[in-house]
Protein backbone atom coordinates (compact mmCIF):
# COMPACT_ATOMS: atom_id res chain seq x y z
CA UNK A 1 0.00 0.00 0.00
CA UNK A 2 2.43 2.28 1.00
CA UNK A 3 5.02 1.02 -2.36
CA UNK A 4 1.65 2.17 -4.17
CA UNK A 5 1.80 5.99 -3.08
CA UNK A 6 5.21 6.40 -3.15
CA UNK A 7 5.00 5.75 -6.90
CA UNK A 8 2.46 7.54 -7.43
CA UNK A 9 4.02 10.26 -5.76
CA UNK A 10 7.04 10.02 -7.69
CA UNK A 11 4.74 10.35 -10.63
CA UNK A 12 3.20 13.75 -9.65
CA UNK A 13 6.32 15.34 -8.79
CA UNK A 14 7.45 13.89 -12.82
CA UNK A 15 4.51 16.17 -14.40
CA UNK A 16 4.89 18.78 -12.32
CA UNK A 17 8.61 19.16 -12.75
CA UNK A 18 7.66 18.66 -17.01
CA UNK A 19 4.73 21.22 -16.80
CA UNK A 20 7.36 23.60 -15.03
CA UNK A 21 10.19 23.38 -17.69
CA UNK A 22 7.60 23.75 -20.83
CA UNK A 23 8.43 26.46 -22.94
CA UNK A 24 6.33 28.87 -25.44
CA UNK A 25 8.05 28.36 -28.79
CA UNK A 26 9.22 31.97 -29.94
CA UNK A 27 6.95 33.78 -32.53
CA UNK A 28 8.58 35.40 -35.49
CA UNK A 29 7.13 38.45 -36.64
CA UNK A 30 6.47 38.86 -40.50
CA UNK A 31 7.28 42.24 -42.36
CA UNK A 32 6.95 43.65 -45.63
CA UNK A 33 9.01 46.11 -48.25
CA UNK A 34 6.90 48.11 -49.56
CA UNK A 35 8.35 49.74 -53.71
CA UNK A 36 8.39 53.05 -52.12
CA UNK A 37 10.81 51.69 -49.02
CA UNK A 38 8.27 51.50 -46.65
CA UNK A 39 8.85 48.93 -44.29
CA UNK A 40 4.95 47.58 -43.06
CA UNK A 41 3.23 44.28 -41.61
CA UNK A 42 1.21 43.57 -44.42
CA UNK A 43 1.46 43.86 -47.91
CA UNK A 44 -2.49 45.47 -47.83
CA UNK A 45 -0.69 48.27 -46.32
CA UNK A 46 1.64 48.92 -49.07
CA UNK A 47 -1.47 50.39 -51.10
CA UNK A 48 -1.55 53.04 -47.89
CA UNK A 49 2.22 54.44 -48.78
CA UNK A 50 2.35 58.19 -48.96
CA UNK A 51 2.44 59.24 -52.66
CA UNK A 52 4.71 62.42 -53.37
CA UNK A 53 3.31 65.26 -54.78
CA UNK A 54 3.90 66.03 -58.13
CA UNK A 55 4.78 69.34 -60.15
CA UNK A 56 2.62 70.06 -63.13
CA UNK A 57 3.95 72.63 -65.23
CA UNK A 58 1.53 74.34 -67.32
CA UNK A 59 2.56 76.64 -70.59
CA UNK A 60 1.35 80.25 -70.81
CA UNK A 61 0.84 81.34 -74.32
CA UNK A 62 0.69 85.59 -74.72
CA UNK A 63 -2.37 86.80 -76.01
CA UNK A 64 -1.31 88.31 -79.58
CA UNK A 65 -2.19 91.74 -79.90
CA UNK A 66 -4.35 93.09 -82.17
CA UNK A 67 -2.86 95.01 -85.56
CA UNK A 68 -4.70 97.64 -86.92
CA UNK A 69 -4.95 99.23 -90.65
CA UNK A 70 -4.22 102.34 -91.95
CA UNK A 71 -7.26 104.68 -91.74
CA UNK A 72 -8.41 102.62 -88.49
CA UNK A 73 -8.89 104.77 -85.07
CA UNK A 74 -7.66 103.10 -81.72
CA UNK A 75 -8.83 104.15 -78.30
CA UNK A 76 -6.47 104.01 -75.82
CA UNK A 77 -6.57 105.87 -72.43
CA UNK A 78 -7.64 109.14 -72.58
CA UNK A 79 -6.12 109.18 -76.29
CA UNK A 80 -7.35 107.75 -79.53
CA UNK A 81 -5.17 107.28 -82.68
CA UNK A 82 -5.03 106.41 -86.37
CA UNK A 83 -2.61 106.62 -88.98
CA UNK A 84 -3.87 108.51 -91.66
CA UNK A 85 -1.76 107.46 -94.93
CA UNK A 86 1.98 106.84 -95.59
CA UNK A 87 4.42 107.98 -98.00
CA UNK A 88 7.96 106.98 -99.16
CA UNK A 89 10.67 109.73 -100.58
CA UNK A 90 14.53 109.13 -101.31
CA UNK A 91 15.22 112.71 -100.75
CA UNK A 92 13.15 115.60 -99.03
CA UNK A 93 13.82 118.93 -100.26
CA UNK A 94 13.00 122.38 -98.97
CA UNK A 95 12.85 125.74 -101.24
CA UNK A 96 13.59 129.30 -99.70
CA UNK A 97 13.02 132.68 -100.35
CA UNK A 98 16.59 134.65 -99.98
CA UNK A 99 15.46 137.58 -101.50
CA UNK A 100 17.20 137.31 -104.46
CA UNK A 101 14.57 136.76 -107.14
CA UNK A 102 15.53 132.72 -107.25
CA UNK A 103 14.42 130.37 -104.24
CA UNK A 104 16.83 128.72 -102.38
CA UNK A 105 16.29 124.78 -102.71
CA UNK A 106 17.90 122.48 -100.88
CA UNK A 107 17.42 118.94 -99.64
CA UNK A 108 17.68 116.29 -96.90
CA UNK A 109 18.79 112.99 -97.51
CA UNK A 110 18.63 109.41 -95.93
CA UNK A 111 22.08 107.60 -94.77
CA UNK A 112 22.87 104.66 -97.35
CA UNK A 113 20.99 101.72 -97.85
CA UNK A 114 17.67 103.73 -96.13
CA UNK A 115 14.78 105.77 -97.82
CA UNK A 116 12.35 108.14 -95.58
CA UNK A 117 8.68 106.27 -94.35
CA UNK A 118 6.71 109.49 -93.62
CA UNK A 119 3.39 108.60 -92.08
CA UNK A 120 0.44 111.29 -91.98
CA UNK A 121 -0.97 110.53 -88.33
CA UNK A 122 -3.81 111.83 -85.39
CA UNK A 123 -3.96 111.59 -81.79
CA UNK A 124 -7.03 113.23 -80.20
CA UNK A 125 -7.55 113.72 -76.23
CA UNK A 126 -10.74 112.05 -75.47
CA UNK A 127 -10.28 111.74 -71.72
CA UNK A 128 -11.45 114.82 -69.33
CA UNK A 129 -7.77 116.31 -68.42
CA UNK A 130 -4.98 117.98 -70.82
CA UNK A 131 -2.59 115.33 -72.52
CA UNK A 132 0.84 115.76 -73.42
CA UNK A 133 1.63 114.24 -76.46
CA UNK A 134 5.67 113.28 -77.84
CA UNK A 135 6.36 111.82 -81.71
CA UNK A 136 9.77 110.88 -79.87
CA UNK A 137 8.65 109.03 -77.18
CA UNK A 138 5.65 107.87 -78.05
CA UNK A 139 6.37 106.92 -81.66
CA UNK A 140 8.10 104.38 -83.60
CA UNK A 141 8.30 101.95 -86.73
CA UNK A 142 9.53 98.44 -86.34
CA UNK A 143 9.63 95.41 -89.16
CA UNK A 144 9.59 91.96 -89.20
CA UNK A 145 12.86 90.79 -87.63
CA UNK A 146 12.32 92.93 -84.84
CA UNK A 147 14.31 96.37 -85.67
CA UNK A 148 13.30 99.52 -84.44
CA UNK A 149 13.09 102.70 -85.80
CA UNK A 150 12.40 106.31 -84.11
CA UNK A 151 11.42 109.20 -85.58
CA UNK A 152 14.25 111.59 -87.96
CA UNK A 153 14.43 114.73 -85.88
CA UNK A 154 16.35 116.17 -88.67
CA UNK A 155 13.75 116.12 -90.49
CA UNK A 156 10.92 118.17 -88.93
CA UNK A 157 11.65 121.40 -91.17
CA UNK A 158 11.26 119.56 -95.16
CA UNK A 159 7.58 118.27 -94.36
CA UNK A 160 5.20 120.45 -95.28
CA UNK A 161 2.81 119.44 -92.27
CA UNK A 162 5.04 117.98 -89.01
CA UNK A 163 3.48 116.61 -86.43
CA UNK A 164 3.43 119.49 -83.56
CA UNK A 165 4.45 121.89 -85.98
CA UNK A 166 8.14 123.19 -86.77
CA UNK A 167 8.57 124.76 -84.02
CA UNK A 168 6.49 122.30 -81.46
CA UNK A 169 9.34 119.25 -81.09
CA UNK A 170 7.16 116.71 -82.85
CA UNK A 171 4.10 116.91 -80.10
CA UNK A 172 2.58 119.17 -77.32
CA UNK A 173 -0.09 119.15 -74.78
CA UNK A 174 -3.38 118.27 -76.22
CA UNK A 175 -6.67 120.00 -74.30
CA UNK A 176 -9.78 117.60 -73.97
CA UNK A 177 -11.21 117.55 -77.21
CA UNK A 178 -8.43 118.40 -78.75
CA UNK A 179 -6.95 116.99 -82.28
CA UNK A 180 -2.79 116.95 -83.19
CA UNK A 181 -2.38 115.63 -86.82
CA UNK A 182 1.17 116.05 -88.74
CA UNK A 183 3.64 113.85 -90.93
CA UNK A 184 6.18 111.80 -88.74
CA UNK A 185 9.47 110.89 -90.88
CA UNK A 186 11.88 107.53 -90.23
CA UNK A 187 14.95 106.96 -92.01
CA UNK A 188 14.13 102.80 -92.87
CA UNK A 189 16.34 100.30 -94.12
CA UNK A 190 15.73 99.58 -97.71
CA UNK A 191 15.61 95.70 -97.06
CA UNK A 192 12.69 96.14 -94.19
CA UNK A 193 9.64 94.31 -94.73
CA UNK A 194 6.53 93.90 -92.47
CA UNK A 195 6.46 97.54 -91.03
CA UNK A 196 4.41 98.40 -88.07
CA UNK A 197 3.40 102.40 -87.10
CA UNK A 198 3.57 101.81 -83.07
CA UNK A 199 2.35 104.36 -80.93
CA UNK A 200 2.57 104.21 -77.06
CA UNK A 201 -0.61 105.76 -75.57
CA UNK A 202 2.29 106.47 -72.22
CA UNK A 203 5.75 107.44 -72.38
CA UNK A 204 5.93 104.03 -69.60
CA UNK A 205 4.74 101.72 -72.23
CA UNK A 206 1.35 101.22 -70.61
CA UNK A 207 -0.63 100.20 -73.88
CA UNK A 208 0.28 100.18 -77.83
CA UNK A 209 -1.47 100.72 -80.69
CA UNK A 210 -0.04 98.64 -83.54
CA UNK A 211 -0.67 99.31 -87.48
CA UNK A 212 0.21 97.52 -90.19
CA UNK A 213 1.54 100.05 -92.52
CA UNK A 214 2.02 96.80 -95.68
CA UNK A 215 -1.88 96.15 -96.15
Amino acid sequence: MSSKYLILGLMAILFVSGCCCLTTPEQTQVTYKCPDGKIVNDRSECNQATVKPTTTLKTVVAPTPTVYKIGNTIRGGNLAFTVNSKRTADKLTKSMDIGMGQPFVYEQKPSSGKHYLIVDVTVENIGSSPETISSLLQMKLQDSRGYAYTPDIMTVTFLDMPFGGEMGGGGGELSPGQKMRGEVAFQVSDSATGLQFIFDYEFFGLGQAIVDLET
